[in-house]
């Protein structure tokens, strides 16, 4: 099971920045209809994503049932002023950090991956739980970047 997770989440990683990387920069940051993310600013969130992410893994391996603390996803663009960042280095972040968890996660034991942590929402959540998590988070960005590039 966790081999198998490894690798889906290795997979949505290279679709992603396959996706990115085939958008041309002045197209980046051209957001679909008003109000709705660019690609660039999808780079950017799944950059502060991957931060969160692997503290939850470093903090589920590290201690005893560590609590999750969730982030406001809705708050960061402006907060963490997302029409001024590079998406360069957003991306460049994004694909680090991943091959950053990837490392960790493919050397943890069997009994590793049912460590816990607690989620105030979703209660106790192994590694596993929150690997999947993750992979479903990089889903969930995959399509909204293929309905971007097809308003393009």
């Amino acid at each position: 099971m966790s081999r198998e997770l490894l690798n889906q989440y290795a997979e949505a990683s290279r679709e992603f920045h396959n996706l990115v990387g085939g958008i041309a920069s002045g197209d980046l940051l051209r957001a679909p209809t008003a109000g709705e993310w660019s690609a660039g600013f999808v780079v950017h969130h799944m950059a502060d994503a991957e931060v969160q992410f692997a503290t939850r893994f470093m903090n589920a391996l590290a201690e005893v049932k560590p609590s999750i603390v969730p982030f406001n996803e809705e708050a960061y663009p402006d907060s963490l002023n997302y029409a001024k960042r590079s998406v360069k280095i957003s991306q460049d972040t994004c694909s680090a950090i991943g091959a950053f968890i990837f490392s960790i996660l493919e050397n943890i034991s069997e009994q590793d991956w049912g460590r816990v942590s607690l989620h105030p929402d979703l209660g106790e959540m192994s590694i596993s739980d929150l690997l999947a998590k993750v992979i479903s988070h990089y889903q969930a960005h995959i399509g909204q970047l293929k309905e971007i590039i097809e308003s393009l």
